[in-house]
């Protein structure tokens, strides 16, 4: 979905004001910047989540809000990576003008920056995931809802 706003966005910026839509290279960078934060985050909490021996687990708030900021951060990078794609594959058949092949790499650059900020998202999410207190977990890990979770 957001691919296809993101290439509509860049035709109708082509058709309504007769220029390229200009991608810069900061909007890439900060998509980046946003994986390596994020990155650090998680390699820091990464022995608390765990509940390594030798170090002290994160106060209930911290894990909540890490909790959070590894869905938001998933779901935003899916939306950027998308979107920056959608208007990569728009420059494609216009890549003889400089300015549309510099913002065609930019927006490229940026899209694998957004599915970098997905993986790193999503591998905080699984380390923040908490075990069911009730036994009800199959092999996985996944919590077994309904007549699976009565058998003995």
């Amino acid at each position: 979905m957001a691919g296809i706003l993101g290439w509509s966005i860049t035709r109708l910026a082509d058709s309504v004001a007769g220029r390229y839509l200009p991608i810069t290279w900061t909007a890439a960078g900060a998509v980046w910047l946003l994986a390596l934060f994020l990155l650090m985050w998680a390699w820091i909490v990464r022995p608390k989540l765990l509940r390594r021996e030798g170090t002290a687990p994160l106060s209930p708030q911290v894990a909540a809000r890490t909790t959070a900021l590894a869905f938001a951060s998933s779901r935003t990078g899916a939306a950027v990576a998308g979107g920056y794609a959608g208007v990569a594959i728009a420059f494609l058949g216009e890549l003889v003008a400089p300015a549309a092949r510099d913002s065609a790499i930019a927006a490229g650059v940026a899209s694998v920056g957004g599915l970098a900020l997905v993986a790193v998202g999503l591998w905080l999410e699984s380390m923040c995931r908490v075990d069911d207190d009730d036994g009800n977990a199959d092999d996985h890990g996944q919590v077994v809802r309904g007549p699976e979770a009565q058998r003995e």
